[in-house]
């Protein structure tokens, strides 16, 4: 634990209260170096806003001036250069708080206006290699398409401003999860919604929203499985005023994306994988589904799922296209680089051999396919 004096801790409690006079007068009382004096009472203001949010989060965040508060110049200089990840967490946290609060969804959704404050949005994107931060972000991210997707309480307008705030926190949720959740609540209630021009409208905004999230024919799929199954005259209107597309499930067809979708679901989900288990997974491809399978690959990569990336690479069976994956993970490894996060590139480094595109041109990719074979030649020896 790092040694600290007296004095730097008070400074911090004084911080971590929210009292910038407080924080100024200690620090005229114990002087401290001008540039840390002026980030001490910057991060006090931010610990002020924090607390001013969480006495309102029970009953919705007041986003209009939160956002103004985290737009002004010093606070924006603060953020894109903050490494203070418990400061960080603790925004994240009371946002989070706003989304649950114990009011409809219209005030629920207000506290993703804060998550869209670009300061704001750059500093977790900077920190966000800190696995405990990711997972706070993520959460709040799941949150924000739950409500935005919410046929309670929320209207077309909601949707069209709040979806692209979440919507550039995608890689972090999984695409088809989060519209097949949403699709299945909608469904629920599709008859309702459709009757009256509130939720009428709400509905008409939301579906061209989640075939942005995944595409056209997912939701064409989904509705086909979801709302169809509810109500064929709802599903039937959907088509007939093209907010959904078709979908026919072509006769013959062994495996189609539903039954792909499926059985890599089953397989990603499964935490004690064995052989067999790859097998399966095989079986219900049956050769299709190679594409979908190698973003997978990369999607597990950032998730930290390595064991089912192994498995699948050391099937007998190619069942993945090789190239595409090899693409998705030079992706990722680009942007760790980008964003410093060392940790995922340490992860990077238990990937096997045949994911690493050592030809590929980004010089990331060169640097890091130097740094995967040093560290597999030498990873047995103990320097003096």
């Amino acid at each position: 634990m790092e040694n600290r004096s007296p004095q730097e801790v008070t400074l911090d409690l004084l911080v971590r209260s929210g009292n910038p006079g407080a924080v100024k007068s200690f620090t005229a009382q114990y002087p401290v170096p001008e540039s840390k004096k002026e980030e001490k009472t910057t991060e006090a203001n931010i610990y002020a806003a924090i607390k001013i949010m969480r006495e309102e989060a029970e009953g919705g965040i007041d986003s209009e001036p939160a956002c103004t508060f985290f737009n002004r110049p010093r606070i924006s200089s603060y953020f894109s250069t903050t490494k203070n990840i418990s400061l960080l967490e603790e925004i994240v946290e009371v946002l989070s708080a706003g989304t649950n609060a114990s009011m409809e969804a219209y005030a629920q959704i207000t506290a993703i206006d804060v998550l869209g404050v670009p300061a704001l949005e750059q500093a977790l994107r900077n920190n966000l290699h800190v696995p405990t931060l990711q997972s706070k972000v993520k959460q709040l991210v799941s949150a924000g398409y739950e409500l935005v997707f919410c046929p309670n309480n929320i209207d077309a307008d909601a949707v069209n401003h709040y979806f692209p705030i979440v919507h550039r926190w995608k890689d972090l949720i999984e695409p088809n999860e989060t519209a097949e959740k949403a699709i299945e609540t909608i469904a629920d209630d599709i008859e309702n919604l459709l009757e009256y021009d509130y939720s009428r409208e709400f509905l008409y905004a939301a579906l061209p929203k989640l075939a942005e999230l995944t595409d056209a024919q997912t939701v064409a799929q989904l509705a086909h499985n979801y709302i169809k199954k509810v109500s064929e005259d709802s599903y039937k209107r959907l088509i007939d005023e093209k907010k959904v597309l078709p979908y026919e499930r072509k006769e013959g067809q062994n495996t189609t994306e539903q039954d792909v979708l499926r059985a890599v679901t089953a397989y990603e989900r499964n935490h004690y994988l064995r052989k067999d288990e790859v097998a399966t997974l095989a079986k219900a491809l049956k050769g299709r589904g190679k594409e979908y399978l190698a973003d997978k690959i990369g999607e597990w990569f950032r998730k930290g799922q390595m064991i089912h990336i192994a498995k699948v690479v050391e099937h007998d069976i190619l069942l993945y296209d090789l190239q595409r994956a090899q693409n998705a993970v030079a992706e990722r490894i680009t942007l760790a680089y980008g964003e410093n996060n060392l940790a995922l590139l340490e992860r990077g480094l238990q990937l096997p051999q045949k994911l690493i595109d050592a030809h590929n041109p980004g010089a990331e990719m060169q640097f890091f396919a130097v740094a995967y074979n040093i560290s597999h030649k030498n990873q047995d020896n103990v320097s003096d």
